[in-house]
């Protein structure tokens, strides 16, 4: 009989990460991606460090993109939050059009050259300035206009 495969633990207080909820809620409610770093490094857990190793290993330009995105679409309905979705999609292709796009250099480092080293722009999360995430949260379709208008 084939053992059944569970993504988590059928009781989630009892999962690996159950005495460390409050500290995860408290780090990942920080208002910046450099709050959220700076509070990872400064946590001596192992799984602290492995977090904050994999974040930085990301586009530091779209963990700032990806966090505004989660809070903003809270308080978005699912018609303005799909426009908007929409609408990064759009700027990820072409917003920093060939290689100054972070979607294409990770494509690059990942599928085509494969040598798993992507060269963001910027290259730190300190790096990123609100002006660089503004830009990717407006509409290239006026309202009228947008692909998806008529979503309710």
């Amino acid at each position: 009989m084939r053992q059944r495969f569970t993504a988590h633990p059928a009781d989630p207080a009892s999962g690996e990460l159950a005495g460390r909820t409050a500290d995860i809620a408290r780090i990942f409610s920080l208002p910046s991606v450099r709050e959220i770093v700076a509070a990872l490094e400064a946590d001596d857990s192992s799984r602290a460090g492995d977090t904050v190793a994999v974040l930085r290993k990301r586009s530091p330009l779209m963990l700032h993109v990806s966090l505004r995105l989660v809070r903003e679409a809270r308080k978005l309905s699912l018609a303005d939050e799909l426009r908007l979705e929409r609408d990064l999609v759009r700027h990820a292709f072409h917003l920093r059009p060939g290689t100054a796009s972070e979607t294409m250099e990770g494509i690059r480092a990942l599928v085509v050259d494969k040598d798993q080293s992507p060269r963001w722009k910027p290259a730190r999360i300190e790096d990123v300035t609100p002006e660089m995430v503004d830009a990717f949260f407006v509409s290239p379709s006026p309202k009228h206009a947008h692909p998806l208008r008529a979503l309710n």
